[in-house]
């Protein structure tokens, strides 16, 4: 898939060249792409708690998961941070924690503990 980022829009070409517009309610800080699937990092505010800022989306524009927010000892601890590792998304948050996720259905598989 090829996209574009226009603050926080996401405009993506699918394999079939069809074209779709994804809004958020915060602007795009980083994409990830994978085979059929679209991982979002939204930007964060210090001023407002919103710690399921990754989002998946597919090739018709849908989006098919968000991630939910990971336990931690602040109250306030976004994803600040996504990459990939053969094949699955890696989500790491403000307080440390890394979570290793498949990119197709949002699962966690693994969960890990930094700082």
């Amino acid at each position: 898939m090829k996209y574009t980022i226009s603050g926080q829009t996401l405009n993506l070409t699918n394999a079939s060249e069809e074209s779709f517009s994804v809004s958020f309610a915060w602007p795009i800080s980083k994409v990830v792409t994978f085979k059929s699937v679209l991982v979002v990092l939204l930007n964060y505010s210090s001023k407002v708690i919103f710690n399921e800022n990754v989002f998946g989306v597919n090739g018709d524009g849908t989006i098919i998961w968000q991630i939910s927010a990971n336990p931690s000892i602040y109250e306030n601890s976004p994803y600040i941070n996504i990459g990939s590792e053969v094949g699955k998304a890696m989500l790491y948050n403000w307080s440390g924690f890394s979570l290793t996720v498949k990119p197709s259905t949002g699962e966690v598989l693994l969960r890990t503990a930094g700082k």
